[in-house]
């Protein structure tokens, strides 16, 4: 998420490569608190008490 009204859904490859990345920038307040609140949120809830330190 940019803030809390924009956010991006695309690909984005995690190793160097020659390929065309697509995406597109979403810029509603609303669909952004529908990420957060139905994506977002619940993968921290889960995920921030299993986190190790560095």
């Amino acid at each position: 998420m940019v803030d809390s009204e924009a956010f991006y859904v695309g690909s984005q490859n995690l190793y160097p490569n020659q390929l065309t990345e697509f995406g597109y920038m979403i810029d509603d307040a609303d669909a952004a608190g529908q990420l957060r609140s139905s994506l977002l949120d619940p993968i921290l809830r889960y995920s921030l008490p299993a986190k190790v330190g560095c």
